[in-house]
């Protein structure tokens, strides 16, 4: 009898065969569980496993952040990061430790929105629209639990430190010293970081030391010499809590070229350059300057470079620069470059610096921006909006006295972002990955979209009734909560592992914060082809991806508990257990088999026919008896299923019955490996 083959693998799923008539009776309708290896044979997907057999039963889990350090000596380390709705967690080797929360004043409120966030000199930067901090990277992780501080060092309200402005320092004439005589001086201080002093917080083999970071300077005070007293002492200046400032440091105005040289008036010592003449430790909090120390001309630098704004909400490393969006807005903010070359991390020039470094993103179009992702060149970086896509241009450097302008605001550094392209925006945050020279993301038309450099390009057609499933709530960047159905982000994730590009996406209704992420589109970038995963558990329930994330090449396999090139992953049970688990590992979903299947799409026959044989032949000669599952539709009604074990064979034939003139054909089962080909048997009805 004659049979029809099925043994495209590699076209998967091509589930608009409307679009692509040529692959209708080759490809698949829908495929779970399964890829297609490199000799075109259909495989079933690894599993997954519980990094830590303890659940999160209180509070749900948001993040998984892996980092590495890096220092030149020293291996890389891994670090593992996982947030909570009211904090940080570490692994230790171990367990899911907590992490250190420096700033007093932040709440578990605070945490309940998904941080983005980036890495730069082994810290790990966050930002979730609510409180921006960073977290120390170690190298030597094990039983270590690391320390997150706030970010940036000047004193603020928001912080929880004491004091939480910049105090008001007073000075007075002293007799003695080398002073001006009868000369008015202008004094401020800083408080500093200093990158050579560790910083003593927590327990443990941790060598953080200072941030290099320095914070806005107090107000000027001015005082006066006598002709004895040419000696002037600044008190009140207050120590500081915060854990990350070490020493303060001294500024002083002077007129011309020796410590001698003041001002005739206060007015003037008060509108002179500062400059730095002096470093004292943080818990001291007066100085005597008997002008033995000449300033010089090292002027003040972080006059204008204040803390990051709370509101960043999406964050990007590139450049040599931290860019920070802020929250459902159009603003985009970036660090500085010092004089030596070197980056500022934890300074952001305000409107007094000599160049704000902010711009506008086609402020007045109505849109905000979702997501900030460099491109692989290194030469460029999308700001993603809800319905746009723009392409910055340039590294923020200063380049002449011509000023280079940006949309909404004139800035004199070499930034250009006037590429905007309106095919599409990046409707959910989490969906941006990137790899080689392309950067993907799910768009509010629930169309996986691809950037090379700007240039859009939709390429989800094959699996587009699947995406069309995607409740719209979740495209709702706006609200703020700490439940699942009112995450600002959206809990569509998406990560690059092994050359392809997951996409893990809901397609429950967002009610009673249950809404996961119940399935996973997968694109293989060099076959080209879509597969679907389903996320099911032993119980026959979805769990739920939550966030996922490659962990590198790093530490020695094993170390701290931690493999190399391993993928991580956050889930959810059908209750309130949250785990750290690992995925695509093994054979089993946690010790049990998972189902696969293939589901061919209508193969239309040219007469009336019937099927009456399937044949599943597997590449290899199976090592046990195996039972599959054949379901049989004709002229689209489902006729009903048939199971049936087969021997330790190559080729296994399941009798069946079908009449009509379109059929597909489903097989599935907990064993399903290694097919070579499907085929129907049949015969035409001659008349």
């Amino acid at each position: 009898m004659p049979k029809v083959s099925i043994n495209n693998f590699r076209a998967g799923i091509q589930g608009s065969p409307g679009f692509t008539p040529d692959l209708r009776n080759v490809a698949a309708s829908d495929m779970r569980n399964l890829t297609v290896d490199e000799n075109g044979k259909l495989v079933r997907r690894a599993g997954r496993a519980r990094k830590w057999a303890t659940a999160e039963t209180t509070n749900r889990y948001l993040r998984v952040i892996p980092t590495v350090y890096n220092a030149a000596g020293a291996s890389a380390v891994h670090n593992l990061f996982v947030q909570t709705k009211a904090g940080l967690k570490y692994w230790t080797g171990s367990a899911l430790a907590a992490v250190t929360i420096n700033p007093s004043g932040a709440s578990a409120a605070e945490f309940n929105t998904r941080f983005d966030w980036a890495v730069a000199s082994n810290r790990l930067f966050l930002a979730n629209g609510q409180i921006t901090l960073w977290v120390e990277i170690l190298n030597a992780p094990t039983g270590t639990v690391p320390v997150a501080y706030w970010w940036g060092i000047t004193p603020n309200a928001n912080s929880g430190y004491s004091p939480s402005t910049l105090p008001t320092i007073t000075a007075a004439d002293q007799s003695g010293g080398s002073l001006g005589a009868t000369q008015f001086y202008g004094y401020a201080f800083t408080y500093y970081s200093d990158p050579s002093t560790g910083l003593d917080i927590g327990a443990g083999a941790r060598t953080q030391k200072g941030t290099g970071a320095e914070s806005l300077p107090s107000a000027v005070v001015t005082e006066a010499t006598t002709s004895s007293n040419k000696t002037i002492r600044v008190a009140n200046m207050l120590a500081s809590d915060d854990p990350q400032i070490t020493h303060k440091r001294i500024y002083r105005t002077e007129n011309g070229t020796s410590a001698s040289s003041g001002f005739a008036t206060a007015a003037e010592a008060a509108a002179a350059p500062l400059k730095y003449f002096h470093t004292i430790p943080d818990a001291t909090i007066t100085y005597d300057d008997d002008g033995s120390v000449f300033a010089g001309l090292d002027t003040i630098t972080s006059s204008g470079y204040d803390n990051p704004p709370t509101t960043l909400s999406h964050l990007a490393h590139y450049a040599g620069r931290i860019w920070g969006a802020s929250d459902n807005s159009s603003t985009v903010h970036f660090t500085p470059i010092d004089g030596t070359g070197s980056p500022v991390y934890d300074a952001f020039p305000d409107a007094s610096a000599s160049v704000p470094q902010k711009f506008f993103a086609n402020k007045w179009d109505g849109d905000v921006i979702t997501a900030l992702a460099p491109a692989s060149s290194g030469q460029e970086m999308h700001i993603f909006k809800q319905h746009s896509t723009i392409m910055l241009r340039g590294t923020g450097l200063i380049t002449g006295v011509q000023a280079i302008p940006t949309t909404g605001t004139q800035t004199a550094v070499n930034l250009d972002v006037s590429f905007t392209n309106r095919s599409a925006g990046c409707a959910s945050p989490l969906s941006v990955a990137t790899v080689q020279d392309m950067t993907f993301f799910l768009a509010q038309d629930k169309q996986v979209w691809v950037s090379q450099g700007g240039q859009l390009t939709p390429i989800s057609l094959p699996i587009q009734p699947v995406l069309d499933t995607i409740p719209s709530e979740v495209f709702d960047v706006t609200t703020i909560g700490d439940t699942a159905d009112t995450d600002r982000n959206g809990p569509v994730i998406g990560w690059i592992y092994k050359n392809k590009y997951f996409m893990a996406f809901p397609t429950e209704e967002m009610t009673s914060g249950q809404t996961r992420c119940n399935k996973i589109a997968v694109y293989d970038l060099l076959r080209q082809y879509w597969t679907i995963f389903d996320t099911t558990g032993a119980d026959g329930t979805d769990y739920g991806i939550q966030d996922a994330i490659w962990v590198p090449i790093g530490s020695p396999t094993g170390a701290h508990g931690l493999s190399n090139d391993q993928l991580y992953a956050i889930t959810r049970d059908d209750g309130t257990n949250w785990y750290l688990e690992t995925y695509l590992t093994g054979t089993q979903d946690q010790g049990v088999d998972f189902t696969a299947s293939y589901t061919t799409n209508e193969l239309p026959m040219p007469t009336d026919s019937v099927v009456n044989g399937v044949y599943v032949i597997p590449t290899l000669t199976p090592t046990a008896t195996q039972a599959v599952t054949t379901t049989l539709t004709v002229d689209g009604t489902d006729q009903a299923a048939v199971t049936f074990s087969t021997a330790k064979s190559r080729r296994y034939r399941q009798g069946v019955f079908g009449r009509g003139k379109t059929f597909k054909l489903k097989v599935a089962g907990t064993t399903l490996d290694n097919l070579e080909r499907l085929e129907l048997e049949y015969q035409t009805m001659e008349r």
